[in-house]
């Protein structure tokens, strides 16, 4: 689940891996965010020394650059209950760093071999000038990491359409270039959330998925079917451990 600071729901299932919850910011972290990930989504994450690497956007053709602004987050499992966080921008020249490799037990810049520790401390001379920068990371006991992410914190505005009645609400959010976002949508608070489809037009039917951001804002429409329930927008993120 991915959380980040400053989506919207409102009171009128299948859950996935990334879903934009709850109009808030961490506390100190103006547009920040938390990305929730569960450790069951990712198996290797339930053993020590797992490692995976979560993007916002696709890798370019060489695997070394997302396509878009925001690079992705690599995870790593040190103990049992001991995760890091990091980010995958070589200092360098700006390539993406792999995951951990548990028997090197390193992660090699794939561009110049920089080499960094689990915690994303650099422990080679090479080209690098620092460790990846660390994000903060907690750990519930059971199944759930919450990540804070700078950077990545947005808002919805929600109103209800002229001549619609309650049925049909307007959103309207910013975007990020490249990245896509979903609607979600959930009966009570304790259900889990499923995708909703929505307009990109006022009367259009909600026949939509997904929407590519383009740095500009969004305006959708969604349909409210149930007297009560919670919407929110949502930001794919894509598992990248492999490529």
């Amino acid at each position: 689940m991915f959380s980040y600071g400053a989506a919207f729901s409102i009171y009128m299932g299948k859950p996935w891996r990334a879903t934009v919850l709850a109009a808030f910011s961490p506390a100190g972290v103006p547009g920040a965010g938390m990305l929730q990930v569960k450790l069951s989504d990712y198996p290797a994450l339930l053993e020590v020394f797992g490692s995976v690497r979560i993007g916002f956007t696709p890798l370019d053709e060489f695997g070394q650059r997302p396509v878009g602004l925001y690079y992705p987050i690599l995870i790593n499992r040190a103990s049992h209950s001991l995760f890091y966080a990091l980010d995958s921008y070589c200092h360098h020249e700006g390539c993406v760093v792999p995951v951990y490799d548990a028997v090197d037990q390193v992660m090699v810049c794939p561009c110049h071999g920089s080499t960094y520790a689990i915690d994303g401390q650099l422990i080679s001379d090479g080209p690098a000038s620092g460790p990846l920068t660390r994000y903060p990371v907690t750990f519930d006991g059971v199944d759930t990491l919450s990540i804070r992410i700078p950077g990545l914190g947005y808002a919805v505005k929600a109103t209800a359409v002229d001549g619609m009645g309650a049925s049909r609400l307007k959103l309207q959010f910013p975007t990020f270039a490249t990245m896509d976002y979903e609607v979600l949508f959930r009966s009570r608070i304790t259900d889990p959330w499923s995708p909703s489809s929505f307009s990109l037009t006022t009367n259009g039917a909600a026949d939509q998925n997904v929407l590519t951001g383009d740095d500009q804002p969004a305006t959708i429409y969604v349909e409210r079917t149930t007297p009560a329930g919670f919407f929110s927008v949502a930001i794919k993120t894509l598992d990248l451990t492999t490529l």
